[in-house]
């Protein structure tokens, strides 16, 4: 067999360290209004600070006081 696997390259801002304790990956974190505009962030992931009343797969909202993880679909920035 030749070649091997060859990854695609990784799109995701990640940084490996964690939120400091040198476990896992970690992602930027920002305030609802301070994402970039998602259609310059394709695939890409956030953790927001500030979410109001986050549902799975919508378009996250900010104002309140929930953390989570969105990603961008180039048009919105979603909850995952």
């Amino acid at each position: 067999m030749s070649g091997g696997y060859n990854p695609p390259p990784n799109p995701l801002p990640l940084s490996m360290g964690g939120t400091g304790n040198g476990i896992g990956p970690s992602v930027p974190s920002s305030t609802v209004s301070g994402l970039p505009a998602a259609s310059t962030r394709a695939g890409q992931l956030f953790f927001v600070t500030d979410a109001l009343t986050p549902a799975l797969g919508v378009t996250v909202i900010g104002g309140g006081a929930v953390n989570v993880v969105v990603f961008s679909n180039g048009t919105n920035w979603i909850v995952a």
